[in-house]
């Protein structure tokens, strides 16, 4: 009897040992594979070391539009410098955009038809923009805030 308990002893401790080294080898493995140089891609095909450029995402046919809010600092030509919080923006208008205006000032503001001459400095503006090849904003549809009198 004395055998089998020994063989028992034995056993479990065996078992104990090579229960650690496993341990120890995976979490061995787990940080040499953190640590390995990867060239492949992460996410939805970023290459990974490889610097993305903005303003070539924002151009995607995925992207609809960006929003730019401000307040209309100047107007020249189809052109309007917008600014918030000190930041300026410019933005050009394109010729067929659809405009509309909100005189917030009333109770109940409600959205009316408007063109791009209605559009005065001082007013706020909700443009929806999308990114040119030159990297510059073409504004598609602008919403004027009119300027409280």
């Amino acid at each position: 009897m004395a055998t089998n308990s020994n063989n028992s002893r034995s056993l479990v401790i065996i078992l104990v040992v090579a229960g650690i080294v496993i341990f120890v080898l995976g979490g061995v493995a787990g940080v040499l594979f953190q640590n390995q140089k990867t060239n492949g891609t992460i996410g939805i095909g970023t290459p990974v070391n490889t610097p993305v450029k903005l303003a070539d995402n924002l151009k995607s046919k995925a992207i609809s539009s960006i929003m730019l809010y401000g307040k209309v600092e100047s107007i020249s030509g189809r052109t309007v410098k917008i600014s918030n919080n000190g930041d300026v923006v410019s933005v050009a208008i394109l010729e067929n955009a659809i405009f509309s205006a909100v005189d917030a000032s009333k109770k109940s503001p409600v959205r009316q038809g408007a063109k791009f001459e209605d559009i005065k400095v001082g007013d706020n503006l909700n443009i929806s923009v999308k990114v040119a090849e030159n990297n510059s904003f073409i504004g598609a549809s602008v919403v004027i805030f009119l300027a409280q009198k």
